[in-house]
């Protein structure tokens, strides 16, 4: 059996994404049992979809596989699986380094630094967002890579683990999500990840154009992303804030309910999202003053 670092990549067929939009995805990592234990949850934005997109630990070149001339793309992100700091949580892009790896896009984040978010338990080390081979209480992890106006923000459970301003060529393109084992070895059993609910989400700002009548007419953003809310009084905080409508086209309009109400507030629905938030103050229908 040859001894070798590998990696998987898989791309939707016929994908690309552009402008401000999210991959959300949940992640099951879980940690070989007992010897051969780094590897790696392996996922990216902004792919041709046409490479494999990995990087290795080991010592460069080995039997049967020549790293010379390899080539990436997109944007890529690895969590490690047991914590031991050969990686912990970096991202990478192109070019090709001189020891015939990817880029690294920052200098990554430390388990220790992320250990008062991934705790153990019930995670199974501190600072890593990883389950032990055969455990009974698997914890999923809520992952997103959103990216804005140019900046990809990289969460997991709603907690940034870094923001990096995008310099590369790739703004646009396939998702990606894989798994990795960067080094020449043989793990134990048990070693894998899974992944549910991927997605992708468009983040385009709704604008509010106007309001005609008792409608409100907007524009930009898709489902639940966009709510109207009303109250009675502004000073309350906006949990107590009634839904009135949430959009279910990309364009259209809303209708005012006429009543006791005195103003009205557009939001994105998703609490999480401070780099989107946008906030227009309306009247209701039929006062008087400026829209």
């Amino acid at each position: 059996m040859r001894l070798t670092a590998a990696a998987l990549n898989l791309y939707p067929n016929g994908q690309s994404f552009s402008g401000n939009y999210a991959l959300r995805f949940d992640m099951c990592l879980i940690e070989n049992s007992t010897s051969g234990q780094t590897e790696y949850a392996f996922f990216g934005i902004n792919h041709s979809g046409t490479k494999t997109n990995w990087f290795r630990s080991s010592a460069t070149g080995f039997t049967g596989v020549d790293p010379v001339g390899w080539s990436f793309d997109g944007l890529f992100y690895d969590v490690e699986s047991d914590g031991a700091d050969l990686g912990e949580y970096v991202g990478y892009s192109s070019p090709i380094t001189a020891g015939h790896n990817p880029t690294p896009i920052t200098a990554g984040v430390t388990a220790e630094t992320l250990a008062p978010v991934f705790k153990a338990p019930p995670w199974t080390r501190a600072g890593t967002a990883a389950n032990l081979y055969g455990s009974t209480t698997a914890t999923w992890a809520d992952v997103e890579l959103r990216q804005v106006n140019g900046v990809i923000y990289w969460s997991i459970n709603h907690s940034l683990v870094f923001a990096y301003t995008n310099t590369t060529s790739y703004t646009s393109g396939n998702i990606m999500l894989g798994y990795e084992d960067g080094f020449d070895s043989i793990g134990s059993s048990g070693g894998a990840v899974i992944y549910a609910n991927a997605r992708v989400i468009n983040l385009a700002s709704p604008v509010i154009s106007g309001v005609s009548g008792n409608s409100i007419n907007y524009s930009g953003g898709v489902g639940s992303q966009f709510v109207l809310l009303k109250t009675t009084d502004l000073t309350q905080p906006k949990s107590t804030w009634t839904r009135v409508h949430t959009n279910n086209t990309p364009s259209g309009s809303f209708t005012i309910p006429m009543g006791s109400e005195a103003r009205a507030r557009s939001i994105p629905s998703r609490a999480n999202s401070p780099p989107l938030r946008q906030e227009n103050l309306i009247h209701r229908a039929g006062s008087k003053g400026p829209v």
